[in-house]
């Protein structure tokens, strides 16, 4: 799990960023160190040398012929220094530690005259011989002890966290335009294409919600110029509909005449679906709500259908929702004759499953059938979307069913959904609130 969220934090172009900037900063760091580092190392290593030694000379002279150890301690102390000294008239040292130079642990890295600088363990030794003895000095502390003493790393780490914070607080004010986009693109999948998404700034990401806004409204005006001219012919359909009706009633009785009829029907109940389906989506359009017994409501339903391979309810009592009766009758009609049309007469029943759970009644109905292909099911509440290209009346309707469903089931405050398998069958669940 914790892997998952890892790898889905890294998915944000943010956090991202946030990486890379970070990165960054280090390896820039890293870059000047390194550079500066060389040059004064290039640049300073003799004259640092040369006065290294000058320096030993000067606390040599400074302890005195002959040596005098408390002078030595004195120096020590005040300098920061360790000083041990090997000679005929013995040897001594400011401190409790054994030089390394008395192991044979040195490592020569200079020498000049009577003067040699070595290393052991990240410290520095200078061993200066006199007629007097043998001197060594090295510092008393190591640079890396010194370091964390200090508290340099501390500081170095809230340094390097403090421009971490800076540099998200700054990539979250400029990228919020895209969280704005992605919310908006949201909503408009939703369907909500009146949404707007707020333009704070006049860079490209500012251009970006402009166009986004330009965009949406251009599809909102596209959409309801469609609707409308579809409201607009159907309602003038009505009228010589209405005359095909009356003059087939002067006609003599046969099969040409009713196949007319079953023609004219067939028009009138497109032009029905269409005006219903653009009631329920005019904001004034109100349900006429009620008490629904949906248990009651499916098995009523169910009953007029009684052909092959038939349906089998799972149906409880008590399962009450508040909807117009008729347009829920409506949704289950046509979701009945689709589950029983695409399924063959000797295939499994059409399953009818309902169930109250966590505020809604969920519907569910499984058919056994040809299935839909993947490619089609984005687009199967679509007005006049038909998987069968053909648009043969053997095959199915006209492509308004299951639209004129989701448009009553989202009237309802619900939702619907698909599920299918080609050559497998076919579900779809319907939600609505309990």
């Amino acid at each position: 799990m914790a892997l998952q969220r890892f790898r889905c934090a890294f998915r944000s172009v943010f956090a991202v960023l946030l990486l890379v900037i970070f990165i960054a900063g280090i390896f820039i760091n890293l870059a000047v160190f390194v550079f500066f580092r060389q040059v004064f190392k290039s640049a300073g290593r003799t004259t640092f040398k040369n006065n290294l030694i000058a320096y030993a000379g000067y606390i040599v002279d400074d302890v005195g012929t002959p040596p005098d150890p408390e002078r030595a301690r004195v120096i020590a102390r005040t300098h920061g220094i360790d000083i041990w000294f090997r000679g005929p008239a013995g040897q001594w040292a400011t401190t409790s530690n054994s030089s390394p130079g008395q192991k044979g642990r040195l490592r020569l890295i200079y020498s000049q005259g009577n003067t040699q600088i070595a290393h052991y363990r990240e410290r520095h030794f200078i061993t200066v011989r006199t007629d007097a003895g043998v001197f060594t000095l090295a510092l008393a502390d190591d640079f890396r002890k010194r370091l964390v003493e200090h508290g340099h790393v501390i500081q170095l780490l809230f340094l390097l966290s403090l421009i971490l914070l800076v540099a998200f607080l700054v990539l979250r004010r400029l990228l919020k335009p895209l969280a704005l986009l992605k919310e908006g693109a949201r909503r408009v999948g939703e369907g909500r294409l009146d949404h707007r998404v707020p333009i704070r700034r006049k860079d490209e990401l500012g251009d970006l919600a402009a166009a986004f806004n330009e965009m949406t409204q251009r599809i909102g005006r596209m959409l309801h110029a469609r609707e409308q001219l579809m409201l607009d012919v159907s309602h003038e359909l009505r009228t010589p509909i209405t005359r095909m009706k009356v003059a087939l009633e002067f006609l003599a009785d046969g099969k040409v005449k009713a196949n007319l009829q079953a023609d004219v029907l067939e028009m009138e109940q497109m032009v029905t679906e269409i005006l219903e389906t653009a009631r329920l989506r005019n904001v004034n359009g109100d349900l006429k709500r009620q008490a629904v017994l949906l248990g009651d409501l499916i098995r009523e339903v169910a009953g007029l259908y009684p052909q092959a391979p038939g349906l089998q309810l799972h149906v409880p009592d008590g399962v009450t929702v508040s909807g117009e009766p008729e347009l829920l009758r409506t949704v289950f009609k046509n979701l009945f004759s689709n589950a029983l049309k695409y399924s063959e007469a000797d295939s499994g029943p059409v399953q009818v499953r309902l169930q109250g759970r966590a505020g809604w009644a969920v519907v569910a109905v499984t058919d056994h059938g040809i299935g839909i292909p993947a490619e089609d099911l984005p687009h199967i509440f679509e007005p006049f979307y038909r998987v069968d290209k053909s648009r043969s009346k053997r095959t199915g309707g006209y492509g308004l069913g299951l639209n004129l469903c989701k448009t009553i089931v989202e009237a309802h405050g619900g939702h619907i959904e698909i599920e299918s398998t080609p050559e497998r069958g076919t579900t779809v669940t319907v939600r609505l609130l309990l």
